[in-house]
């Protein structure tokens, strides 16, 4: 395939199907092209709904079907529920269908039960300070986000805290893309904790609000080439 940009191929985010093609073609740059084994089979998606006693929206739906085998693209540090563990959670709050759990449980994501007759319902997020608040507005934009998020996670490497300041990210953020990805709230009551996306052919950046940012290339050298020009102290996820 040619050079897959996900700043200019983030145009096609603007319907379902154009997350589809964004998350395939992304997997076929960034990591190895998607495969048929890497989606659930319908019949165990079937056997889910009936536990649940209600059917999954048609994109909860359509992204097990594609890649909900793929850990790689979805279960580095924030996962994304296996079949298995799909559930309804309810303390607190409206009770959530939570298809996505944060590795240390700081964060839950989940689909309102009224929604769920929505063919892509919008997507809520809760921490134990705010409580449950509104992630993004269809659950294909959110599977693009895990996608881009585990990613970075699996193979990039984070500038934190206390090196990060906003001459940094003035330079980032001229050097590199807007993805046409609505930011994530980190802190509803703070718009500027936010995380937002930036990138090129060959480099993903996330800033995360106040907190760091976040650098991944295609390559090893392409990551190494993205943060040589940057102070302070990198370091790797894992």
């Amino acid at each position: 395939m040619g050079i897959f940009d996900p700043a200019a191929e983030s145009e096609a985010l603007g319907d379902r199907d154009g997350c589809w093609t964004f998350i395939r073609r992304f997997a076929a740059a960034w990591r190895e092209p998607l495969a048929p084994g890497d989606g659930e089979r319908r019949a165990a998606i079937a056997a889910v709904e009936q536990r649940l006693l209600v059917p999954l929206p048609a994109a909860v739906h359509a992204a097990y079907a594609l890649f909900g085998r793929r850990d790689d693209l979805t279960r580095n540090e924030h996962g994304m529920r296996r079949l298995d563990q799909l559930d309804f959670w309810s303390p607190y709050g409206p009770h959530m269908l939570v298809f996505r759990v944060a590795g240390q449980g700081t964060f839950h994501w989940g689909i309102r039960l009224a929604d769920l007759h929505l063919d892509d319902p919008p997507v809520m997020v809760r921490t134990d300070e705010q409580g449950w608040i509104r992630y993004l507005d269809r659950f294909s934009l959110a599977a693009v986000e895990l996608v881009l998020y585990e990613t970075v996670v699996g193979k990039g490497m984070y500038l934190a805290m206390g090196d990060y300041d906003d001459a940094l990210a003035a330079r980032l953020t001229g050097q590199y893309a807007a993805l046409e990805l609505p930011p994530v709230p980190v802190d509803e009551d703070d718009p500027a904790g936010r995380v937002h996306w930036y990138g090129g052919p060959d480099v993903l950046v996330s800033l995360q609000g106040h907190a760091a940012v976040w650098v991944c290339g295609r390559t090893e050298q392409d990551l190494a080439e993205a943060i040589r020009p940057m102070p302070g102290q990198w370091y790797h996820f894992f």
